[in-house]
């Protein structure tokens, strides 16, 4: 069984109780969910453009948690979350960066579980799909089971409860 554990309370992310974790998880083959929130505290907001939307941005940047990100492997296997903007195209650099970081790490064996959402979860597919679709630009990964599915047809998906 892989574990991952995510970490919330700010001091997780200092020394020495972010050295000591590590260390922890490393012993054990657990990885340390790498939470992206950069997304949503970082990029303007009136990129949005939607009301509705504005007000779900608000509301997640209220309950996610504001730590930084510190993308190391602590496990043979890395654990994503990605909290992406609802302007899939506002995250482009972001997700660069992540594809780079993926790629490499696919390339020496690490296996990479993502999990991308956004305040509009209508939007989350379409952010997973850029993703992947950048990670596959940088090297060999398998297609995605959809990717014959027309990106129009499913990209809505149900909200989690």
């Amino acid at each position: 069984m892989k574990l991952a554990v995510e970490v919330r309370h700010p001091d997780w992310f200092k020394p020495p109780h972010h050295d000591s974790l590590n260390a922890l998880l490393r012993e054990h083959d657990a990885a340390r969910v790498l939470i992206d929130t950069r997304p949503i505290r970082d990029m303007p907001e009136a990129e949005i453009g939607q009301d509705s939307v504005y007000v779900r941005l608000k509301q997640a940047q209220e309950r996610k948690p504001d730590v930084p990100l510190l993308p190391a492997l602590t496990a043979s296997f890395a654990m994503v979350r990605y909290i992406g903007h609802p302007n899939v195209e506002a995250n482009a650099p972001l997700l660069d960066e992540w594809a780079e970081r993926i790629a490499g790490w696919l390339s020496i064996g690490v296996d990479v579980y993502t999990f991308c959402h956004c305040p509009d979860e209508t939007m989350s597919p379409q952010i997973c799909r850029e993703l992947h679709r950048r990670v596959a630009a940088r090297g060999k990964i398998e297609p995605l089971p959809w990717d014959s599915i027309s990106a129009e047809v499913s990209r809505e998906q149900g909200r989690l409860l």
